[in-house]
């Protein structure tokens, strides 16, 4: 059978039926092409926001950031200071440039960056919402001319390092979301990277809450070595030494006096609490002589008032002044501490006005000592004698006493 021209056309033995040849020939992109038309108008009708912060969380460093000296595009930005990894790099390396969302990060980036690289860095200056420049601490020239009178082997560490980096924020009204660029002014420096952050100044410093700890320590009598060894339990980061904690304390007990002198500051403490006391003061207002004792050595020593001693050192002050200590002796044979008497001058005017405020807060009648042990101190001697003539003013000579006690301790054996 022929075909005809109403048959329907066959290709390779397959009848295509009629109406599908009779349906236009449509082009399969066009469809696309239209739905790409359609989304593009879209995200043209859509408002962005200027200068909007993606949320990235780490920032991938570039080569070209690291190596370039005098680049200022950032590779991304940092929000995470805490868990970023800064032992990244070679010693001496520039920080990564990236952006920050306020200045205090940026400055503690790089200080973080600083110092697991081996060097320090400071902020020279700043303009406010505007730009800061930071340098290393080797910048400038030692311009001192006075000699070390120690004659000690000293170095300077300014040596005109050039190295430096700048933080930028736009200033221009129309950007809402500003944050902060770090860039790399110059990235080289002209000395070598320190062995450990401790050799710095600036990475032992105290935090506020390690200040906080140190005055809690310092009520319980703490040496500065037992001290830090609490910051380093509580902080295994820390860079602090034995002089970073004495000089912590002295900066405490110097603002706890608040601009009062020692002394003031003794007379004051007791005043407000219940020791016993007298001041002896010159004419001009300094004080001469200062006398203190405990309340519950009083008590004891009008239980225990057969025997006391006197004697004065020397060692318990910066300014050498004598110190005067009363002891007793309990029934036990403990000795226990009297009073205390810091004296100016050891004439006899100052020892009958320490006598005679034993004599007053202390030593009343029928409780005063029969004996008296004291040093080889003629002021002393007569002292007690005017003021104590019915008791024994020497048993032993102190000295002759200390003699004889050390050939007791001394001893082999128990013959003497």
């Amino acid at each position: 059978m022929l075909p005809n021209a109403a048959s329907t056309p066959t290709s390779a033995g397959v009848t295509v039926p009629p109406e599908v040849w009779a349906q236009p020939s449509v082009s399969p992109s066009n469809d696309s092409h239209d739905e790409e038309e359609a989304l593009e108008a879209t995200l043209a009708l859509s408002p962005r926001p200027i200068n909007s912060i993606p949320p990235i969380d780490t920032i991938i460093t570039s080569p070209a950031c690291k190596n370039n000296i005098n680049t200022s595009s950032p590779t991304g930005w940092i929000t995470k200071l805490n868990e970023y990894n800064y032992s990244t790099g070679k010693p001496l390396d520039p920080p990564p440039c990236a952006q920050f969302l306020t200045m205090d990060d940026l400055l503690h980036f790089c200080h973080m960056w600083a110092k697991e690289h081996g060097y320090v860095v400071f902020k020279v200056h700043s303009n406010a919402n505007k730009n800061v420049y930071i340098r290393c601490d080797c910048l400038g020239k030692y311009c001192g001319t006075i000699m070390n009178p120690s004659r000690r082997k000293a170095a300077t560490s300014k040596i005109m390092c050039p190295f430096e980096v700048k933080g930028s924020i736009p200033t221009s009204k129309k950007i809402t979301n500003k944050t902060w660029t770090l860039e790399i002014r110059h990235g080289k420096h002209n000395h070598e990277a320190s062995s450990k952050p401790s050799s710095h100044t600036s990475h032992k410093k105290l935090l506020p809450e390690q200040y906080k700890e140190i005055r809690k320590l310092l009520q319980l009598n703490l040496k500065p070595a037992q001290i830090l060894l609490q910051l380093q339990t509580l902080d295994n980061e820390t860079y602090a030494t034995n002089k970073t904690v004495s000089n912590a304390l002295q900066k405490i007990r110097r603002k706890d006096l608040d601009g009062w002198s020692p002394i003031e500051a003794l007379v004051c403490v007791l005043k407000e609490t219940n020791w016993s006391y007298d001041v002896k003061v010159k004419d001009d207002g300094v004080v001469q002589n200062l006398f203190f004792a405990h309340p519950g050595s009083i008590h004891l020593t009008w239980i225990n008032h057969h025997v006391a001693l006197l004697d004065s050192t020397y060692k318990t002050n910066r300014y050498q002044l004598p110190l005067l200590l009363v002891i007793g002796q309990s029934a036990s044979n403990w000795l226990f501490s009297i009073a205390f008497c810091f004296l100016a001058c050891e004439d006899s005017d100052s020892y009958i006005w320490v006598i005679n405020n034993l004599k007053k807060h202390i030593w009343r009648l029928q409780r005063i000592p029969k004996v008296f042990i004291t040093d080889c101190n003629n002021a002393l001697h007569g002292s007690l004698a005017e003021v104590f003539p019915c008791s024994q003013a020497n048993l032993y000579p102190w000295k002759e006493f200390m003699s004889l006690w050390g050939q007791v301790t001394c001893a082999k054996t128990a013959e003497i």
